[in-house]
């Protein structure tokens, strides 16, 4: 079996990346493992730049349809309670908008994981050009000459298949055969904390994400269709068994001693085991290309979920990777050297969203008092300041990428005066431009690899 690209991996980065080549007239082979649907908790929302690739791709409209958009992520730190409250005292409230960015994609979309893996299925099955083996595992590469792969080898439900193609990409996850193959190093990094994370009924008061927060514990809640809501609550690594000795009870204690509303909700979960253990850690490849062969997604950077990220980085690596691949065979280069321009757009920005994942972790990480404090100061500073408050959501959206200068930092911390609002022009020119996505649009003929 041949095809222009081989994917090894059919979650949401190998659908995205499979969709854009097929839509664009590349054949592709993509093998995923699973027989179907996971039980599995992965990334469900969608950052305005993934909503605008997957507008590009022809399936926003559907995944509105079956998503909950959110517009603001409401924060809200709590006071230590005290026996007498019958509800936790706020201590500050705070707000970040979508909205600040303008439109069209002003907002974010909590879409259930396993729907958006089977909208983008959908749409690349049905171009006709992406033949799916499933379950098809990856065992290996055939490597050739000058280092280049020239089969893979997938072991389906009939045998063995072997798919010769021109480009090989590794998009199993975190353990990825491809990146082994490339000889790829990670470097890791893990901890203080655990996650739990369930879906269950919302009450009916929380109509946007909420994020509550008080001394070392977190919980964020992410509205889901059908009146549903994704919850995660941060805990001590040594907690978890102990609330498994202690039962369910602790669980609900948990939930309803931060947000009294849950009571009568979260109760309806009856059993753990719909319970998921998260375990967060942090790593990045030190290359994302090698010949023939590249990684993206989780095979290629994973990042603390805390931020939410990880999915997004994904859908963006597949836009950038595939749109490469297109003007690569539309130009008629052959030469793998053409892969690096992908590892030159999406490292830094990938290494530049982990940064920004691994301090929002760091922020929830503690249990201090001066910490806690410092925390609530700088949070509020950005909601107050219209020049920070739009770089710190340009950064989550993905559509752009502005980092903070030394006196940005002062002003987070109220050592320094704040600075005017933005004008049109900045804020448009923070914004990543197809010259930034793709700068090899602009290569003259003799600059092409």
């Amino acid at each position: 079996m041949r095809s222009n690209v081989f994917i090894s991996g059919g979650g949401v980065a190998g659908l995205t990346l499979a969709l854009l080549l097929a839509r664009e007239g590349l054949s592709v082979v993509l093998a995923e493992q699973s027989r179907g649907p996971l039980s599995l908790y992965k990334g469900e929302l969608l950052q305005p730049k993934s909503l605008a690739i997957l507008d590009k791709l022809g399936v926003l409209d559907d995944l509105i349809r079956t998503g909950r958009k959110v517009h603001t992520i409401h924060m809200r730190e709590l006071e230590e309670a005290r026996p007498s409250q019958e509800r936790p005292a706020v201590e500050a409230e705070i707000r970040f908008e979508y909205g600040v960015l303008g439109a069209p994609y002003n907002y974010a979309l909590m879409v259930p994981h396993e729907k958006l893996k089977s909208c983008l299925e959908e749409h690349a099955v049905r171009t006709g050009r992406v033949k799916l083996l499933r379950p098809g595992r990856c065992t290996g590469l055939v490597q050739g000459v000058w280092g280049l792969a020239e089969e893979a080898l997938v072991e389906t439900g009939s045998g063995l298949e072997r798919i010769a193609a021109d480009y090989f990409i590794g998009a199993e996850g975190r353990t990825s055969p491809t990146r082994l193959h490339m000889g790829v190093r990670m470097r890791r990094s893990g901890y203080n904390h655990h996650f739990l994370t369930v879906s269950f009924p919302s009450p009916p008061s929380l109509d946007d994400s909420l994020i509550l927060s008080r001394g070392g514990r977190f919980l964020g809640l992410f509205p889901l269709p059908e009146g549903q809501v994704r919850t995660v609550l941060l805990i001590k690594p040594e907690e978890y068994q102990s609330m498994r000795s202690e039962g369910l009870e602790s669980f609900y204690r948990e939930y309803v001693s931060l947000l009294p509303e849950l009571g009568g909700y979260v109760h309806q979960i009856r059993e753990w085991r719909k319970i998921q253990l998260m375990i967060p850690f942090r790593s990045h490849a030190d290359r994302y290309v090698s010949g023939n062969m590249a990684i993206l997604g989780d095979a290629a950077h994973n990042v603390h979920p805390m931020a939410g990220e990880g999915m997004n980085m994904a859908i963006q690596d597949a836009d950038v990777l595939g749109s490469l691949l297109v003007w690569l065979r539309r130009c008629g280069h052959r030469s793998p050297a053409g892969l690096t321009w992908y590892e030159r757009v999406r490292r830094p920005r990938a290494s530049y969203i982990s940064r920004l994942s691994h301090l929002s972790a760091l922020a929830y990480a503690y249990e201090a008092g001066p910490w806690e404090w410092m925390r609530t100061r700088v949070l509020q500073a950005i909601e107050r300041s219209p020049y920070l408050h739009y770089k710190y959501m340009l950064n989550v959206s993905g559509l752009g990428l502005w980092p903070d200068s030394p006196a940005d930092l002062m002003r987070q911390a109220g050592l320094w005066p704040d600075r005017r609002s933005l004008s049109e022009e900045e804020r448009l020119r923070m914004r990543f431009s197809d010259k930034d996505d793709y700068p090899w649009l602009n290569l003259g003929e003799e600059e092409a690899p």
